[in-house]
């Protein structure tokens, strides 16, 4: 499933596998606040909300982690995909 997600950084595709495997790059402690803020505020993590509804991913962490937290997640996302495609 890919969905566009229209974020304050631009619009930027959230396909599934591709966002869990963003997710397992990033530092433990990182994925470890974020899955804390997500389940205390949304009763979920990142992996099931992502596995769920990938294209909510974006108003779930501006919900859990605030919308600058949100949009500093989704750049990071971005630039993460642009290495991915020039790598291949």
């Amino acid at each position: 499933m890919s969905a566009v997600v229209r974020a304050r950084v631009g619009e930027v595709r959230m396909a599934r596998g591709k966002l869990l495997e963003f997710y397992s790059s990033l530092d433990s402690s990182y994925r470890a606040v974020l899955d804390v803020r997500l389940a205390r505020v949304l009763g979920k993590t990142f992996e099931e909300i992502a596995l769920e509804k990938p294209d909510e991913i974006y108003q779930a962490l501006s919900k859990a982690v605030g919308k600058h937290n949100a949009d500093v997640f989704m750049i990071m996302y971005a630039k993460w995909l642009q290495r991915k495609a020039i790598g291949n």
